[in-house]
């Protein structure tokens, strides 16, 4: 029922997708306005320029053209996308990242301080010491192209030993966007999470790769990991979102749902026809909002690529990370998930199939005696639950159905809590085929039909 009710939403995102990329005229190649795509050169200045001068004609085509000899690199600090700009990056051309720390300057997000990203829509165009007093967003942005947006994030992984207190930049971050239109680009080694979008309204992305791998080889040293903490496609406070048939290899969370901030509701967000190898995620935590109708349909999950030889260094990733589905909130934080569909996963190669984290904390090692090391005081300072109900989240109708998973260790870890139970969890046409089955609390409630193995043959269910 929730996926045919939003249908009418997307195909109206779809439609009004198409109609931006008919209002456009002006053509702009930033080589025209100096920028070289050699590989050394800063192109920065260049490419800034053609999108104000884009931008002050009220909107065009800004193009990363391809030179005509071989593969074209546009080397850049950051930059910024305004409204009514289609903003291409041709085949067989590379947007690269600045590998100088210095090159990203703080920056404030609609949801707080951070640095700039490599591709940035929205700036904050008044602030004080207390954070931005005016936030200038965007309409009717198209990336698109062909070509790829490379943070040259290895340097920040493989240097946080080194440099510890400097801000890893995102990839991109796209801030107070309404109408939005991602499609046909590849995003590569971020220094921190590929795509952030903050606070934003009818947003699309598709067929399109996120990668943070980079081959064993080609690292300066041994015994650090591909792409720490990096993201695939986050989003804050956003509503009237589409991410479809894209493919995803991230360090970290696949995507996540997020609502860090009280106001409207997240909502009306369909995830469909995606591959992904970390997990699928919604994030409750810091948050006194509701997120509610998402659907996730129809992907492929497997973690397995970061136990391979060719990508040695990630067998350090805890339990939680090779999970396929990942609920996560902390405690102090009342957020609400509530209508919540996973319809239709072809899972294999993970540890865990579903992994309620409602204090995650304590995720590095997901299980019931980790649980009981982290909710204990100690003298090192561990955490306490706080002791008022209100302080915990709620999820309440998450329906998972039509999935399929093997070479499972565990179903699942479900430890909802009993100042705030998981009620009308329903399990339909569930095949997990695992070395061990759920570990559950006596506080979640729903119901399991074609299931193996039974959550409530195991006592995880109660009506």
């Amino acid at each position: 029922i929730l996926f045919e009710s939003m249908k009418s939403v997307y195909i109206l995102l779809l439609l009004l997708c198409s109609l931006t990329l008919n209002v456009r005229a002006s053509f702009y190649d930033v080589r025209t306005f100096g920028a070289v795509g050699d590989g050394t050169h800063d192109d920065t200045s260049a490419i800034q320029h053609t999108l104000d001068l884009c931008a002050k004609n009220n909107g065009g085509t800004v193009s990363l053209t391809k030179g005509t000899h071989g593969n074209t690199v546009y080397s850049s600090r950051p930059i910024w996308i305004s409204s009514n700009t289609v903003f291409v990056v041709e085949q067989g051309v590379t947007l690269l990242g600045s590998s100088r720390f210095t090159a990203y300057p703080p920056a404030w997000t609609p949801v707080g301080h951070h640095v700039a990203a490599l591709v940035n829509i929205g700036r904050c165009t008044k602030e004080n010491e207390h954070g931005c007093l005016h936030f200038e967003g965007a309409r009717n942005v198209t990336i698109k192209g062909g070509g790829t947006v490379d943070g040259n994030g290895q340097f920040w992984w493989w240097g946080r030993t080194w440099y510890p207190d400097n801000p890893r930049p995102r990839l991109c971050a796209w801030n107070n966007v309404h109408g939005l239109h991602v499609h046909h680009v590849t995003f590569v080694r971020p220094a921190s999470h590929h795509i952030v979008v903050n606070n934003c309204t009818d947003v699309v992305m598709e067929y399109s790769t996120i990668d943070a791998r980079v081959d064993w080889d080609a690292r300066p040293w041994n015994g650090q990991d591909n792409g720490f903490n990096t993201d695939g496609f986050d989003t804050f406070n956003c509503r009237n979102v589409i991410f479809r048939h894209n493919n995803v290899h991230a360090g970290d969370d696949c995507i996540c749902v997020f609502a860090p901030l009280p106001g409207l509701p997240v909502q009306n967000h369909m995830y469909y026809n995606n591959s992904c190898q970390s997990p699928v995620s919604i994030g409750a935590h810091n948050s006194k909002s509701q997120i509610r109708d998402i659907v996730f349909k129809d992907f492929r999950v497997n973690t397995k690529w970061a136990e391979g030889d060719k990508y040695p260094g990630l067998e350090w990733k805890p339990r939680w990370w090779r999970t396929a589905i990942r609920l996560k909130s902390n405690f102090g934080q009342p957020g609400a998930v509530s209508n919540i569909l996973y319809d239709g996963f072809n899972i294999s190669d993970v540890d865990m199939v579903i992994d309620f984290q409602t204090y995650s904390f304590c995720q590095n090692s997901s299980g019931t005696e980790n649980w009981k090391f982290c909710t204990k005081k100690n003298s090192a300072g561990g955490h306490t639950p706080p002791k008022h109900p209100t302080e915990f989240a709620s999820y309440h109708n998450i329906t998972f159905k039509n999935i399929e998973a093997t070479g499972v260790w565990r179903s699942g870890w479900l430890p909802c809590l009993k100042e705030s139970p998981c009620t009308d969890i329903q399990f339909q046409d569930v095949n997990i085929e695992c070395s061990v089955g759920w570990d559950c609390s006596e506080y979640v409630h729903g119901k399991a039909v074609n299931t193996h193995p039974s959550p409530v043959s195991q006592g995880c269910l109660k009506p």
